[in-house]
């Protein structure tokens, strides 16, 4: 019996890693006509549904906040300066995107 519980503690140590990265967010955006369409989703390739967006200024002013609806996408007037897009989507899951980048 002691081998087995050995065994299964092994194997949870191992695989403990690999859980703590299962889930890594990730925002992408894409801008066109003045418009910017981000859509948030996992490393796991599933959707960020409910997810927070926030887009901020070259001065940390936030110029629009939404959440991303149930296809993880959200829609904003792109601002003429330099922003950044900030995607929480809760327990330490977030991800951010760079106008410049």
């Amino acid at each position: 019996m002691r081998n087995l519980e050995t065994l299964i503690f092994g194997i949870t140590v191992l695989l403990l890693p690999c859980l703590g990265m299962a889930h890594t967010a990730i925002v992408t955006c894409q801008e066109s006509d003045g418009k910017c369409w981000c859509r948030g989703f996992f490393s796991d390739m599933s959707v960020a549904t409910g997810a927070t967006i926030t887009v901020r200024d070259d001065s940390g002013k936030v110029v629009f906040k939404d959440k991303v609806d149930k296809d993880g996408e959200v829609e904003f007037s792109a601002p003429t300066s330099h922003y950044q897009v900030l995607m929480d989507a809760g327990k330490g899951h977030k991800a951010e995107w760079d106008s410049k980048e």
